[in-house]
């Protein structure tokens, strides 16, 4: 194991990681207390992962021996110099204790405690013996006491560098301050961005997430697209995935670095994933990234993140720019109820507000049978390389939705496939097709409520624009499309559809429409084509 070393807001992390134990508490019959001193130092550098993990296991452990009552944590500190502290906690429950026989072996892997008592008493698991390492890597000690039928008290301790003495009492920190920090943002016109990801609705999710800088933004559907534009274009920034298809965005990120000339030296590259596992960010760095962020994205790191790297003499600060989230009643809250989908949670992750959120879920329902139907074909052909590919980008495009406990579901696919373990698959895979297509229903249902999923008519509509015209505009389109100004093409194509022209042409600007917004420029681009050189188009 190794130990990250980056900074963290003391209050913030202690805040969250307790939000979570005091559900498991709550759903326990249990009582959280807390005693955080607030002279603790505001801002720390450490692990925050491995700092989380301890809280929780500590926390987790109470509980599971403590029938009725509460369990608490206290968080103090000691001044080592003028650049550390000593962190100390203490985990106190009044459960069923333990004897001092029993308590030497609590740091054992598995270890069960006195037979009599056994069938009261769960096995104390893997959790305390890792926590420990945990503390022993940081240099810091744990200690136990505990008595028969009075509870249990654990102390550890452990030094932390220090990034602002302030304490946090005097520089408190609430949720609403990345928040108001967002409220403060900045422009950069000028500021050239490419988000390559071959899942659409991350792709949607990306962009949306950066359209309030108002950068230039380009996007790519693999790498090998990304290559291409890199070449032509001098980015600042690239946002790259890194499970895709054919070429995944370790090996774009090389071809950019090398093939690509200055191009390729010059911009930022930032990875994205969805499988955020320790060390994830060396990992990257090693392979030519700067740096890592995970999805689905949040919009607070993603700030942070271009704070981080976007010098501030490029930053334009723009006053009096907060969001405009549309504020949502109960009854429209309730509009939007799907089963198994956390509405609530997909809008608070996102900037935009309902329309934004319904244009996604028109992209998840769009993508949605297609994507099942290759998962099947995968899955019958054997292809568990690409099945794994595809599982993970469902897994994060469920959680951009709010289906969470499907994402989860995709997950358990994804890492199975990653393991080689096709039996299982092939067990449970019957089950992750029902749900989805479960899933697919009910974001039709919330669609068509909305007015979404329409069909339009198709009769002629009459004399209007000239076939001369016509062809001009589509070949504007066209243009587009090819120099993978798929934006600015969807914008025209909804533009020429509010005009008076032939049937056929209609016809194939609305399946361009869908194309686009399916982010299949491909296809757009060879209806457009084929149209153009029909006998039709040149009558």
């Amino acid at each position: 194991m190794k130990l990250e070393q980056t900074e963290y807001c003391t209050e913030q992390l202690l805040e969250e990681q307790l939000h979570l134990s005091k559900v498991a508490a709550s759903s326990r019959g249990l009582q959280l207390k807390r005693s955080i001193s607030p002279k603790l130092p505001c801002q720390l550098i450490g692990d925050p992962i491995r700092i989380r993990q301890m809280i929780s296991n500590f926390l987790d452990f109470g509980m599971k021996y403590t029938s009725r009552g509460h369990v608490k944590i206290s968080v103090s500190h000691k001044w080592l110099n003028d650049e550390q502290v000593l962190l100390i906690f203490q985990f106190e429950d009044t459960g069923e204790g333990f004897t001092s026989e029993e308590a030497e072996k609590l740091f054992d892997q598995f270890q069960r405690m006195d037979g009599r008592r056994e069938h009261n008493l769960e096995s104390i698991g893997l959790g305390i013996a890792i926590t420990k390492r945990f503390v022993d890597l940081m240099d810091g000690t744990v200690e136990v006491h505990s008595e028969l039928g009075k509870g249990t008290t654990f102390t550890v301790c452990f030094p932390q560098r220090v990034a602002d003495m302030q304490s946090i009492e005097q520089k408190p920190w609430h949720k609403n301050d990345v928040m108001a920090e967002i409220d403060r943002a900045f422009i950069v016109p000028d500021y050239r961005v490419l988000v390559v990801d071959d899942n659409k609705i991350n792709l949607k999710v990306a962009s949306g997430a950066l359209e309030s800088y108002q950068f230039r933004i380009d996007e790519a559907k693999s790498g090998q697209q990304a290559i291409e534009m890199v070449k032509n274009v001098a980015y600042d920034i690239i946002f790259m995935d890194h499970m895709m298809p054919e070429m995944d965005g370790i090996e774009a990120t090389d071809h950019i670095r090398n093939d690509c000339g200055e191009n390729g030296k010059k911009p930022v590259i930032i990875a994205l994933s969805a499988n955020a596992y320790n060390n994830a960010r060396e990992m990257f760095v090693n392979n030519g990234f700067q740096d890592f962020i995970a999805k689905p994205l949040d919009k607070s790191e993603l700030h942070k993140m271009l704070c981080k790297w976007i010098p501030q003499d490029r930053r334009k600060s723009v006053e009096g720019t907060k969001e405009s989230q549309e504020k949502i009643s109960r009854a429209g809250m309730a509009e939007l109820f799907m089963v198994g989908v956390d509405t609530k949670k997909a809008l608070s992750l996102h900037s935009g507000g309902i329309s934004d959120y319904l244009e996604l879920l028109e992209l998840y329902y769009m993508d949605g049978a297609e994507k099942c139907n290759l998962l099947e074909r995968l899955l019958q052909e054997g292809d568990f390389k690409n099945y794994e590919i595809e599982v993970h980008g469902l897994k994060s495009a469920s959680a951009n939705i709010g289906a969470m406990d499907f994402s989860e579901q995709a997950k358990s696919h994804e890492f199975a496939a990653k393991e080689g373990n096709e039996k299982w698959i092939r067990e449970h895979a019957d089950k992750l097709f029902s749900e989805y297509r479960f899933l697919l229903r009910e974001v039709e249902r919330v669609l068509k409520s909305k007015g979404y999923l329409k069909e339009e008519a198709t009769d002629d509509v009459g004399e209007g624009l000239s076939d001369e015209v016509l062809r001009q505009r589509m070949q504007e389109i066209l243009d587009d499309v090819e120099n993978f100004r798929s934006k600015p093409a969807a914008e025209k194509v909804d533009i020429l559809l509010t005009e008076k022209f032939k049937k056929s042409a209609r016809d194939c600007l609305k399946d361009v429409r869908n194309k686009l917004k399916m982010y299949d420029d491909e296809s757009a681009e060879d209806l457009l084509r084929a149209y153009l050189e029909s006998a039709d188009m040149s009558e």
